[in-house]
């Protein structure tokens, strides 16, 4: 079924959608209820997406619109998915985090320094590369290799350093700079929003959100009118976009864009088409946002096939062109049926499992600025229930800034080294 098909339909049976919305949000509020820590948690954002997304499927099950036993794969993963993970997180009463807290000013603002200066070169080389963004008809517009190309592999670092540049953003409005903290936001967020990317806000809010709960160790709290700009931010970046080309209304596009989070779905259940595609390496394919990198140097067998996601199959099968705009989200309860079938369900219980063991932290951390940055790199993990391929993207993230958190400590310690060495020998 098409978008405009999806659409028409629900226009003639929109009560349907309302009772499916009310139904979703209900259950949702009665499962993380005493889960949320704050409006600025980044899992209250995965679970208002989840609840549009499964609205859809609500929605064309009373609909007569999808296989029965679609919708019943799609309830018991969801069930087996929810409880787990429900059951692992903490629940928004416990401690934050019970570490003693390590302040090393030099050594956080080296890495800021450092961090900086990475995201400078990743955003305004792929800028060079591929043209300024929001000014593209779209962020995909000249390469579309997000995995494995040159602009794949800059995005990854980008984003690996971006949450960082964020939190210490914070820290120091919080420590009473406030210009410069503030500017530092600002110049984060233009950049951001010249990326193209219409959800950057939340980085933002995020990063909020981590600074306060796991480095200053209280719930943050946030005044109404900033929760406005933040739900209203999304519209300028759309906006912009339509002024560098789009003729649609930004308020319509927004609308849409939260259905849409709901678009696989439409794609996937009528007339069955989910069951028409294959993906023969089911395991290379949804780490292949992990591996793609490599695929050029090291033969993992990652072929165009393979690298395809399971959203940009069903597109290209019901419109007979490739989603050179950017495919459709790819959520576990979609590709474990593409990759398995049934036997889909235990992928679904281990991608709980793994996402919950993220949420938790592998191990304690001491709590300091750049581990706040780990944890909540983890958690964004442990978030993308609804793209597997964003699960083992944002795996990515928390290697490669771990990896430079630990070279820019060795750097600071043999500086601090030399300075002990010199003064003793003075």
């Amino acid at each position: 079924m098409t978008s405009s098909e999806f659409l028409l339909e629900l226009l003639d049976n929109y009560w349907n959608y309302i009772i499916s919305l009310i139904i979703c949000s209900v259950i949702f509020y009665f499962l993380f209820r005493n889960k949320v820590r704050s409006i600025t948690d980044p899992l209250l954002v995965s679970i208002i997406s989840a609840v549009l997304a499964d609205s859809i499927v609500v929605y064309l099950s009373i609909s007569n619109l999808m296989p029965k036993q679609h919708t019943i794969f799609f309830l018991i993963g969801q069930t087996l998915f929810f409880a787990i993970y429900q059951y692992y997180i903490p629940s928004r009463n416990e401690i934050v985090v019970d570490e003693e807290l390590v302040e090393s000013e030099r050594e956080d603002y080296l890495l800021f320094e450092i961090c900086i200066l990475i995201y400078l070169f990743c955003t305004l080389y792929s800028w060079y590369l591929n043209g300024v963004p929001i000014f593209n008809s779209s962020r995909f517009e000249i390469n579309i290799d997000n995995s494995s190309g040159i602009l794949g592999l800059l995005s990854k670092i980008s984003n690996a350093v971006l949450l960082y540049l964020v939190i210490y953003s914070f820290h120091i409005t919080n420590s009473e700079q406030y210009i410069k903290g503030y500017v530092y936001l600002l110049i984060i967020s233009l950049l951001c929003l010249l990326g193209g990317s219409k959800g950057f806000i939340l980085t933002i809010v995020s990063g909020y959100f981590f600074y306060y709960c796991f480095y200053i160790n209280k719930f943050p709290k946030i005044q109404f009118k900033y929760i406005a700009i933040i739900i209203a931010t999304p519209l300028l970046a759309i906006s912009i976009a339509g002024i560098a080309g789009e003729n649609s209304s930004a308020l319509l596009v927004y609308l849409y864009r939260l259905l849409a989070y709901g678009d696989i779905y439409w794609y996937a259940y009528p007339d069955d088409a989910i069951s028409s595609i294959t993906i023969q390496a089911p395991f290379l394919n949804m780490s292949s946002l992990l591996l793609g990198p490599f695929r050029h140097i090291f033969d993992f067998g990652l072929t165009d096939d393979v690298m395809q996601t399971a959203g940009g199959i069903l597109f290209e099968q019901i419109y007979d062109y490739f989603p050179e705009k950017g495919a459709p989200n790819s959520p576990v309860f979609i590709t474990s049926w593409v990759y398995f079938r049934w036997n889909g369900l235990f992928m679904i219980l281990l991608i709980a499992w793994i996402g919950s063991l993220f949420y938790n932290r592998l191990h304690p951390m001491e709590r300091s600025l750049p581990n706040c940055c780990i944890r909540g790199l983890m958690i964004n993990v442990s978030l993308c229930w609804n793209d597997i391929y964003l699960f083992f993207y944002y795996i990515w993230s928390v290697i490669i800034f771990t990896f430079i958190f630990i070279g820019v400590k060795y750097i600071n310690s043999y500086f601090e080294n030399k300075e002990q060495t010199f003064k003793t020998c003075a």
